[in-house]
């Protein structure tokens, strides 16, 4: 809270927000962040946008993206939610699936279903949709032609 109050007692329209872990057990239990707290309690944050970087087939059970939206829409309570997607994973291997490298098209639905929750969307490593992969490039389009 005291962040949140100097930060407004500078400028009330300044707009504070933070982007913890998508994996809510390590931000409390290894980064010391008690995310339920700051969103459900004023004058700690204005939004949040979780790093919710894992597939539709993460294999860790509660793990995969929808679990772990659902998880952040029910602390968010007033806070405005906004997801951060991992564009850096296409055509990768990850938690042993290899949906980022057999999908075009993760990014698409993810941002589609970020829409319907009515949430705001970041997509980290940006840079990765414009590399010289296919794979990438059909992301991009595929992200392109999203109903988002």
């Amino acid at each position: 809270g005291e962040i949140y109050s100097a930060v407004k007692a500078v400028d009330k329209d300044i707009i504070v927000g933070v982007s913890p872990q998508g994996n809510m057990e390590n931000n409390y239990e290894y980064m010391y962040a008690d995310v339920k707290k700051w969103c459900s309690e004023e004058g700690y944050i204005d939004y949040i946008c979780p790093q919710i970087y894992f597939g539709f087939e993460y294999p860790k059970e509660g793990f995969d993206f929808l679990s772990l939206c659902k998880r952040w829409r029910e602390i968010c309570g007033e806070t405005e939610l906004d997801i951060a997607l991992a564009a850096y994973k296409i055509g990768t291997t990850d938690g042993g699936s290899d949906e980022w490298k057999e999908h075009d098209d993760i990014l698409k639905r993810q941002a589609e279903y970020v829409k319907n929750a009515g949430a705001g969307l970041c997509i980290y490593g940006f840079s990765t949709l414009f590399s010289d992969s296919k794979q990438s490039a059909a992301e991009l389009e595929n992200l392109k032609n999203s109903s988002f």
